[in-house]
């Protein structure tokens, strides 16, 4: 054999290498294809949601005749001639009186440029910026359009924060009182239509079925009902309406409520931020208030009412992969993003034409596991590791989703046992009625049978923590990310000093 004929040899066989290659790409993406049909379907039998439209008539099945929403949106609507704005030279939020008009124009302007799909560019998971106003109207230098009605209302005090961390709000002073009183004075047609719209069943209007497209703006507007509800509670705690501020209470846990059927994971993750608010604002009401016991167990009650409405974070999660399946009906020009600038090109291509499927039923697999393990962080902690654990070429869609869930789960458990902490806090308030001192450890509280038992850390079997700082001052806390006992200290400025987070009782 010739030389020449070996080269024709080789050739031949290295072309054919190719053509198998190339017709086995989407022979591949065929099969591939095959199993995540295949796959949906069996979990559809199962009676899961498997795309937007299905979600979407989860989430109709629930809309009352008689519905309540509309009233909510309405009382958020109307800021009685206020609004919130942040001057950028100043630490404390204040609230300037404007034109309503003027405003409603700025506020319609934000709506058309929201960063994630009707969120007004409210973060995730921690839930940075998705702070109760809107910085309008501002000039480049900081100062306010001369056309605007001004009124220096700088005493009105920061009432907790709407970020992930609240831990206790300052204490006000007869002025600042004064301010929102006038404050609450101005939203009474605000106050009553959300009392009415809290009375019957909540569905707000949510389109499913626009996938990625899905605006809702009702989340922004919620959180901005429940500072509100926050300013009267505590401003009927210092007038001493205990009783009123008992039912502001019961209101911002029922503002809570009203977002039990939302389906995806941000919808969540405002309802457990108004949950963490409304536990701070029990600690802070009991720092400035003497409820008597039949208000104590009143409180109690509510809180454990509210919990049961709290939707179960497998129920977010399997509303969250039939929401998530959309992804992968977006463009290709948007999957170069998701992957990043700096990700080669070669790899793109081998998403785009061999790995996107597989990738999809990843997902799927991925979010199932995590659905069938609901209760046990360690095991979530594992699922997430093993499919985090794909080269992200292979894997882009999962490591854009999965990320997301932990904190989140995080966020979630610290509200569901922040709730038992503030049921606690009640029943060492009954304790201290009872015995005129604080009871000096938890135990004596369920020895009493105030409590059937003490709460817990965390995704942990350790007691939550209880430190007495005065003969009427305590807090109970639970860790935080820094994972060790601060003695309930919380620093903002620094957490890795300490880190501690829970309810706290101050007088």
């Amino acid at each position: 054999m010739t030389a020449k004929s070996k080269r024709i040899i080789w050739f031949s066989l290295l072309t054919l290498v190719i053509i198998l290659l190339i017709s086995a790409i989407p022979l591949k993406r065929t099969v591939d294809k095959w199993k995540v049909n295949k796959r949906i379907a069996e979990l559809r039998e199962l009676g899961y949601p498997m795309s937007c439209e299905e979600l979407a008539d989860l989430y109709e099945k629930n809309r009352p005749e008689d519905n309540g929403a509309d009233l909510i949106i309405q009382a958020a609507d109307d800021n009685g001639g206020w609004t919130n704005k942040k001057h950028p030279k100043e630490i404390n939020k204040n609230y300037e009186l404007i034109d309503p008009d003027k405003e409603k124009q700025e506020q319609d302007s934000i709506a058309n440029a929201m960063g994630m799909p009707g969120m007004g560019g409210m973060g995730m998971p921690g839930m940075d910026g998705m702070g109760m106003g809107m910085e309008m109207g501002m000039t480049d230098d900081g100062t306010y359009p001369d056309d605007w009605k001004t009124k220096n209302l700088n005493l009105l005090p920061v009432l907790g924060d709407m970020q992930e961390d609240f831990y206790f709000i300052e204490s006000m002073t007869d002025s600042q009182i004064a301010l929102c009183r006038e404050f609450i004075n101005d939203n009474k047609t605000c106050f009553d239509a959300l009392t009415k719209g809290l009375s019957k069943e909540c569905l707000y209007d949510v389109d499913y079925n626009l996938g990625f497209d899905c605006l809702l703006p009702h989340l922004a507007q919620i959180r901005h009902l429940s500072k509100k509800l926050q300013i009267k509670t505590i401003t009927d705690g210092y007038d001493n309406n205990i009783d009123l501020a008992i039912n502001d209470i019961e209101q911002m846990y029922k503002l809570a409520d009203t977002l039990k059927h939302d389906q995806m994971i941000i919808g969540h993750l405002v309802n457990i931020s108004i949950r963490r608010l409304t536990n701070d604002t029990v600690g802070h009401m009991l720092s400035i208030c003497d409820p008597s016991d039949l208000q104590l167990i009143q409180l109690q009650n509510i809180i454990k009412k509210s919990l049961e409405n709290l939707p179960t974070f497998q129920q977010v999660m399997i509303g969250e992969r039939a929401y998530g399946l959309d992804l992968w009906d977006i463009s290709m020009d948007d999957i170069d993003s998701l992957m990043g600038s700096s990700t080669p090109k070669v790899f793109v291509i081998l998403y785009r034409t061999v790995y996107i499927y597989s990738d999809k039923l990843r997902y799927i697999n991925m979010m199932q596991e995590a659905i069938d393990s609901e209760g046990n962080a360690q095991n979530l902690d594992k699922i997430w590791n093993k499919y985090m654990d794909f080269p992200r070429y292979k894997s882009i869609n999962t490591h854009s989703v999965a990320p997301a869930f932990a904190p989140a789960y995080i966020l979630y458990q610290r509200c569901l046992l922040e709730s038992e902490y503030a049921i606690t806090a009640l029943a060492v308030e009954r304790y201290r009625l009872v015995n005129s001192k604080l009871p000096e450890t938890l135990q004596e509280l369920v020895d009493k049978d105030y409590i059937t038992n003490i709460p817990k850390q965390p995704c942990s079997d350790k007691d939550c923590g209880y430190t007495i700082n005065s003969s009427t001052s305590y807090e109970i806390y639970h860790f935080g990310d820094n994972k060790k006992d601060d003695g309930g200290v919380y620093d903002s400025k620094d957490r890795n000093k300490s880190d501690d987070l829970g309810i706290r009782v101050k007088r």
